[in-house]
């Protein structure tokens, strides 16, 4: 029997068992209910930074957000529904943070955090001087650009949600990974 055969087996018993019906929900979080299909690897990696630069903004620091990104996945990889589908979703995301972190620690530590704000400064300009010319449009004219927008809204949101979740795991000590720092 296929996983995904299985979660739907199990779906169908949580429905006259309340006690698989709390695991399964348990075992539901952002990623679960992230919608990634119509995004392309750079559109994520884009939804990636600016959860970065928001955490940025909100006086972490770079072994933090580390630290939060890698408690997310480790607690998203041992979570209860374990699907082809969210798995990929996993992976997507996992190489979109792992893209970001690395082209931000490739500069020198004094600077890596000025210069990708200063990047992401550039970026914004950039977009909104494309957007005011029209040459974009495209995309936020058609039905598929609302669905897209749609989704990197509601991705954002997700990946910000389970990030904040993160930090609460390793300020209370719940993490793998903030034990393994100690």
């Amino acid at each position: 029997m296929t996983s995904d055969i299985r979660n739907i087996c199990a779906a169908y018993a949580s429905m006259y068992n309340t006690d698989l019906k709390n695991q399964l929900q348990e075992g539901r979080d952002g990623f679960s209910d992230m919608d990634i299909s119509l995004l392309t690897n750079v559109q994520i990696q884009d939804i990636v930074e600016e959860v970065v630069e928001e955490m940025f903004n909100a006086g972490n620091g770079f072994i933090d957000i580390e630290v939060q990104m890698e408690d997310m996945f480790n607690h998203a990889r041992t979570a209860f529904d374990k699907s082809v589908k969210r798995s990929e979703k996993i992976d997507r995301v996992e190489n979109a943070f792992t893209t970001v972190m690395e082209s931000i620690s490739s500069k020198a530590n004094r600077t890596m955090v000025e210069t990708f704000m200063k990047y992401r400064q550039t970026k914004k300009y950039q977009e909104s001087q494309t957007h005011r010319l029209g040459i974009s449009l495209k995309e936020s004219n058609t039905f598929y650009g609302r669905s897209v927008s749609g989704s990197k809204l509601s991705v954002k949101s997700k990946i910000t949600e389970m990030m904040k979740s993160s930090a609460e795991r390793i300020a209370s000590g719940d993490s793998n990974v903030a034990q393994e720092l100690d």
